[in-house]
């Protein structure tokens, strides 16, 4: 099993851009409650770095702020390795990787285990969701896939991404997907191994 991407949440960097933006706005505890509807006890908990709040509760944060959910809280994540230049070339359409492209595939492999990881687990930026997009010219959705994530007939990477984010929130509620158990991550990559393959990489690759 690939090392899962891990969701490293900071309640101290949330608390402290929750607070400037109240702070901005001259909300106080009490008047925010008032604004949102959540509750006092809640509001003081995310402020003080005790809790972060569900993710249907960080969007609407958000968008009260207008701001996005990225900005309000971003996971900390990097990819490890380094990306090559003909690689950044296909992930902005500049070229194509032909089954011959041995190194190219396979750096293909190593940063789609990556974005579909986070995909799963937190959020991807706007930057990492465009690669993504680019990625998935070369995904072969199989039979098990289309059925278990009811794409049907639309295979759009639009309907894909949507289709697999309401995927984890139906199989493992509203929460926030890091919350999960280390077994439930295993049994979700294991599942999404079996609804992706990628064009010229064999089925024993490990995909995620």
């Amino acid at each position: 099993m690939n090392r899962i991407y891990t969701f490293n949440e900071s309640k101290k960097i949330f608390s402290e851009n929750l607070k400037e933006l109240m702070e901005k706005k001259k909300y106080t505890v009490e008047s925010f409650s008032k604004k949102t509807g959540f509750s006092i006890v809640a509001i003081k908990k995310w402020r003080s770095g005790d809790r972060i709040p569900e993710l249907d509760s960080l969007i609407k944060l958000a968008k009260v702020f207008k701001t996005t959910v990225h900005k309000l809280y971003l996971p900390k994540s990097y990819y490890e390795k380094d990306i090559s230049p003909e690689f950044l070339d296909f992930l902005y359409q500049q070229r194509e990787i032909g089954q011959t492209d041995y190194h190219l595939l396979l750096e293909l492999v190593d940063y789609n285990r990556y974005l579909v990881q986070k995909m799963l687990f937190s959020f991807l930026t706007p930057e990492e969701l465009d690669h993504l997009e680019s990625i998935y010219r070369y995904y072969i959705i199989t039979d098990k896939g289309k059925s278990s994530l009811n794409l049907n007939d639309d295979i759009s990477f639009e309907s894909f991404y949507t289709k697999s984010k309401e995927y984890v929130l139906n199989k493992y509620g509203p929460s926030l997907p890091y919350k999960i158990t280390p077994l439930e991550q295993i049994q979700l990559i294991t599942d999404f191994n079996q609804y992706i393959r990628i064009k010229y990489v064999k089925e024993y690759v490990t995909l995620l």
